[in-house]
């Protein structure tokens, strides 16, 4: 990202366009502070020193025909233009805001198209090529917008990739709506802050305390990065996430999260069984949190906290499994982890103490796998398609070898696994935990 001095114009308010954002009322325009504040979560993305800058995103999948690109670039850049993240950005002297650069929005910067893909194995593989594309260089609006087709009229896939500084999944799944839905569509829900309890700031403090100790039941998840990334995925029915979760008296996500638990365990004990490996530990995840709230969606910046959950990996039946996810994520609920986090990032003790505990959750030798799930609630179209499923992802780099996504749509749950090439062993991962519900009766 550049940094450049803090003088600069303010970004140009414009009318939104139909499927934007809504517009903000001149009175609170005036009564905005200038830029919006960088949080440690962003500085922690702006700080790596890979070759390529952290990026996220999503992978988004239609049925119809794909645009014309003419057309697509028209609608991308016209919208793009209302919302904040998606115009440059730089950090004031001080390092403590973004504020609006003068950056220019170019089709030929941030409109890719690439057609006449052989099948969807070819789609496939020109989706993990993106991941290792640089950003548009410095000194411009650091996202992009890629159309990807196969020979075949039917079918086609959309990537939208953004600097993770200046956005997290959520803000990227607002933003990825706001440039391409028809119409207005309903994003992922967006959180409704309330006051810390006791019982959560302690347990949001007993987090940061476990992720300073080194996890050492699963060398499998541990390697020497190599810094190149590649995504792989399985798809299962959401009604039948749906029928599994009702009989359990769980969420969707705890039941995704329980079914990944199973596949961990069957593919370990897949590699471990000619060493005759008993029991199977259970593993310390890192999972992300949103607190973006109604008036954030299109905020720059992060707006994510986490907490480590225990996936049941020793479990050996998928119902087990659910009820102890179950158990955990209640408690993150019932004591309001997320805001008791957010609140101690936003008010640490000491300043350095935020960007301190944003490491140390980070650290992949304590908590050797991410994993964070995101919903699209409403069926939308682009130019006429309809979206068939999607993916969120995220380049992982040094400090993130392995991330589990669950990304939902109103017909579809897409597990997607990011991984390093040095841990390309857990490729099988994602079929292991479709697997696994595929057997589990409801």
């Amino acid at each position: 990202m550049p940094v450049r001095p803090s003088e600069a114009v303010a970004a140009p308010e414009r009318p939104p366009t139909r499927g934007g954002p809504p517009a903000r009322s001149r009175a609170s325009r005036t009564k905005e502070p200038s830029g919006y504040p960088i949080g440690p979560s962003d500085r922690s993305f702006l700080r790596r020193t890979s070759t390529h800058r952290p990026t996220t995103g999503f992978f988004l999948d239609f049925d119809g025909p794909p645009p014309a690109r003419m057309e697509l670039a028209a609608r991308v850049l016209e919208r793009a233009q209302a919302l904040p993240a998606l115009n440059d950005l730089i950090r004031t002297a001080d390092g403590s805001r973004w504020r609006a650069g003068a950056g220019v929005l170019d089709a030929a910067v941030h409109i890719h198209c690439r057609t006449g893909l052989n099948g969807p194995g070819h789609v496939d593989e020109a989706a993990n090529d993106l991941l290792h594309q640089p950003l548009p260089p410095e000194g411009r609006p650091q996202w992009d917008l890629w159309l990807l087709a196969g020979s075949e009229p039917e079918g086609f896939r959309l990537c939208f990739r953004v600097h993770h500084a200046i956005q997290d999944g959520v803000g990227a799944a607002h933003s990825a709506l706001a440039l391409l839905a028809d119409s207005a569509t309903r994003g992922p829900h967006p959180h409704q802050a309330s006051r810390p309890t006791p019982s959560g700031m302690l347990r949001a403090g007993r987090d940061v305390a476990r992720a300073l100790r080194p996890e050492r039941r699963w060398p499998e998840l541990q390697a020497a990065p190599t810094g190149r990334s590649r995504w792989t995925y399985a798809d299962v029915s959401a009604t039948r996430l749906r029928d599994l979760a009702d009989a359990h008296g769980a969420s969707v996500n705890d039941v995704c999260l329980a079914a990944l638990a199973m596949a961990l365990r069957t593919w370990r004990h897949e590699r471990t069984a000619s060493t005759g490996a008993g029991t199977c530990p259970d593993l310390p995840t890192l999972v992300p949190m949103s607190t973006r709230q109604a008036h954030e969606l299109h905020t720059p910046g992060n707006r994510t906290v986490a907490h480590r959950l225990l996936l049941p990996c020793s479990e050996e039946r998928l119902r087990d499994a659910v009820a102890r996810v179950h158990r955990q994520t209640a408690v993150v609920r019932r004591d309001r982890r997320r805001d008791a986090a957010r609140a101690a990032l936003d008010r640490p003790l000491v300043p350095a103490l935020a960007d301190w505990t944003v490491r140390a959750m980070g650290n992949p030798r304590t908590t050797p796998l991410s994993t964070s799930s995101i919903t699209f609630p409403a069926t939308f179209s682009c130019f006429g398609a309809r979206l068939a499923a999607a993916s969120m992802f995220y380049n992982v780099q040094e400090n993130l070898p392995t991330y589990v996504s669950f990304t939902r749509t109103p017909t579809t749950v897409r597990c997607a696994l990011m991984r390093d090439d040095a841990l390309a062993r857990t490729a099988p991962l994602p079929h292991l935990w479709r697997r696994a519900l595929d057997e589990t009766a409801v």
